[in-house]
């Protein structure tokens, strides 16, 4: 219910099964932050899905919702996804979340964002 938070799903277009997710929040009229974008099984994973989907939550980031920067976390121990999100054109910032303890384990976060001049529609 909350106007600013918007959640798309991930579809197999073959297949018409579900096979991931993810979210857009505007945090400000010039910030998205985008956040829980996942895919579900690891046999879709390492398809380039996720780069397809980052590319996809840019393009509605900043031409549709006409935000001047898109930001994201995502902890250290997720190589693949920080992959993703560098080619995608994001950069580390360095500012970082506070780091989580999960099970007894400290998970720590990277904070990542590309602004408006830095985003490639065709990447």
């Amino acid at each position: 219910n909350d106007q600013n938070r918007f959640v798309f799903k991930v579809i197999n277009t073959e297949t018409g099964q579900s096979i991931g997710h993810a979210e857009a929040f505007l945090q400000s009229p010039q910030v998205v932050v985008l956040c829980r974008i996942l895919i579900g099984e690891a046999k879709w994973r390492g398809k380039g899905i996720g780069l397809t989907i980052t590319q996809l939550l840019l393009q509605f980031s900043f031409e549709t919702l006409h935000a001047q920067q898109v930001q994201l976390n995502v902890f250290d121990w997720n190589t693949g996804a920080i992959r993703c999100y560098l080619k995608a054109g994001f950069r580390q910032l360095d500012i970082c979340p506070a780091p989580l303890t999960i099970n007894g384990v400290q998970w720590k976060g990277i904070s990542m964002a590309i602004h408006r001049a830095d985003y490639k529609a065709d990447t």
